[in-house]
């Protein structure tokens, strides 16, 4: 990007103007949010102004977003929504819409795909609710998952989804002709795509490639086990698994805006700055609601204590079924969120993992 800016007519062409694209390329591509990408994080958000980006005041549009742009809202907005052109149809109409000059054309594309990523989600959908999540529980290693009607375009997105919910890598596969396509996404604990260069190196599989967090493979059908058996042995050697994770314990009565206006100094958070993690004891879980079909809203109490909460675990999970079913206390794991909305600013907290609280009787 540096080259192409010392290339140009700079007395025509503005670096800052197309930083929110560097910036957005970063994010989707899930690059560490340290040193220069940090620092350019930090000041594409706090300058950019979408009513001078035709693109982005569109797709801000589109997507109902109405607020100042956040580093979230490029990664599971805006980034998902450009990424379902090339999953389910043509990725060249992104090129198109990032290239012409022409506004017509810019917002029909927009129009496009975002009818294709609606159909995304209801693909993902449709796959994650067949899915017996007591199976995954139970998978020791890499889940390793083969559904051979699965469309090649979105094994990436259902692979990150379940890893997202168990915290352990996963890898998809699906039937590709007479071979098998594979999508790989791992926790940082694990490096998915070395262990798939060795394989490839071993002529287990048969192509393959990728970095530490996401990876594709192509593979014979035949070779599948061998394949699962040779990545599970290297998970199960892996010495640094589960060691890099870190919360604090926290009072629910100390969460506030101004403690959360405290931690976002750290900001913004992503690949290798993520979210600060906390751990807070013997909660009580009341008036839960199913959103969408998808998500759980709730409340977080103790003594007088509430807080607004959501849950984006998947509704089979075991995390669901204890926030929706039990009158249990729960110890929580927890991340602060800002809930942004015309306007207006309020606490939530995400909730991440909980287990009983054995010691209330």
């Amino acid at each position: 990007f540096i080259d192409l800016y010392i290339k140009l007519d700079k007395s025509k062409y503005l670096l800052e103007d197309d930083q929110i694209y560097v910036l957005l390329a970063t994010i989707a591509d899930v690059m560490p949010l340290r040193g220069i990408n940090k620092i350019l994080a930090v000041n594409v958000i706090m300058n950019f102004d979408i009513n001078k980006n035709f693109i982005f005041k569109n797709l801000f549009k589109i997507l109902n977003i109405k607020k100042k742009l956040e580093i979230n809202d490029l990664a599971f907005k805006i980034a998902p929504l450009l990424n379902s052109a090339g999953r389910l149809e043509n990725a060249n109409m992104i090129v198109e819409m990032l290239t012409t000059k022409s506004k017509t054309n810019i917002t029909k594309i927009i129009s496009k795909i975002n009818n294709l990523n609606n159909q995304r989600k209801l693909i993902e959908k449709r796959i994650l609710d067949k899915f017996d999540f007591n199976n995954f529980y139970n998978q020791k290693g890499v889940i390793t998952i083969y559904s051979p009607n699965i469309h090649e375009g979105v094994i990436g997105i259902i692979a990150s989804r379940i890893k997202e919910y168990y915290n352990k890598p996963c890898i998809v596969f699906t039937n590709s002709g007479n071979l098998l396509k594979g999508s790989a996404r791992s926790t940082f604990d694990f490096n998915i795509g070395e262990y798939i260069n060795k394989a490839l190196n071993k002529e287990i599989i048969i192509k393959g490639g990728g970095h530490n967090l996401a990876a594709g493979i192509t593979i014979l059908k035949k070779n599948l086990d061998k394949f699962k058996e040779f990545i599970n042995t290297y998970y199960e050697k892996n010495e640094n698994l589960n060691k890099n994770i870190y919360f604090s314990k926290l009072s629910l009565n100390s969460i506030n805006k101004n403690f959360f206006n405290q931690i976002s100094l750290l900001g913004p958070y992503g690949n290798r700055n993520m979210d600060p993690v906390f751990l807070i004891e013997d909660i009580k879980i009341i008036k839960t609601q199913i959103i969408k079909d998808r998500f759980i809203s709730c409340f977080i109490k103790k003594d007088k204590k509430i807080i607004k909460a959501m849950s984006f675990n998947h509704l089979k999970s075991k995390i669901s079924y204890s926030i929706l079913n039990s009158n249990s206390n729960f110890d929580i794991i927890i991340k602060i969120k800002d809930n942004r909305w015309n306007d207006k600013s309020s606490i939530e907290l995400e909730i991440i993992d909980l287990i009983k609280n054995t010691n209330k009787t």
